[in-house]
């Protein structure tokens, strides 16, 4: 394996830990995507956020829209 990019973001606001790992994998989706990269595999230590966006239920939850996002990014690579 050898080293493709990185990024950083400022993130305002009160988050917590779960919303801050979706954001993350959100924000590095679309940084690969931007760069021309499509086959994209995400790693994760956060398995709440990995069960979340694993889950094929609806979340209705604020975080929801985060995870429909990444869920469709994931269509798109």
């Amino acid at each position: 394996m050898e080293f493709m990019a990185a990024c950083s973001r400022q993130v305002v606001g009160h988050f917590s830990a779960q919303a801050m790992e979706l954001i993350a994998a959100k924000e590095g989706f679309q940084f690969a995507y931007d760069l021309g990269f499509h086959d994209i595999v995400l790693e994760m230590d956060a398995q709440g956020a990995v069960d979340r966006i694993n889950s094929n239920e609806e979340c209705f939850e604020p975080k929801g829209n985060l995870v429909e996002d990444i869920n469709e990014m994931q269509m798109v690579v």
